[in-house]
């Protein structure tokens, strides 16, 4: 009896940690993607913008080339950071697989 007794607190305590792990898990993954979510927005919203700059500046027949070049090194800068959200978000996932793996 006391052998079953102690198999049922192991298989809880498994449980428990495999919901634990889950649990952060979703929690982790779902703040790293509202991050991305809000990068890409980001970066959609400044391509926007510059295609507005460059509209307006060809209009005007004055082309400023550094302002230009400063609103796509801020993209770039946003492109890069969201590709470091996605290589977060795959850690996480990676992460959650070993840790489940353990508690097995």
């Amino acid at each position: 009896m006391a052998e079953f007794i102690e198999k049922v607190k192991q298989g809880v305590g498994q449980g428990i940690s495999i919901v634990s792990v889950k649990s952060r898990e979703i929690i982790d993954s779902t703040k790293v993607k509202g991050q991305i979510g809000n990068l890409k927005h980001q970066v959609k919203s400044d391509i926007y913008e510059l295609g507005n700059i460059v509209y307006t500046m060809f209009n005007n027949e004055n082309i400023e080339i550094d302002r230009i070049k400063n609103k796509c090194v801020k993209i770039a800068e946003l492109e890069k950071q969201r590709k470091e959200k996605e290589e977060e978000l795959i850690q996480i996932h990676l992460n959650a697989k070993k840790n489940l793996g353990k508690k097995r």
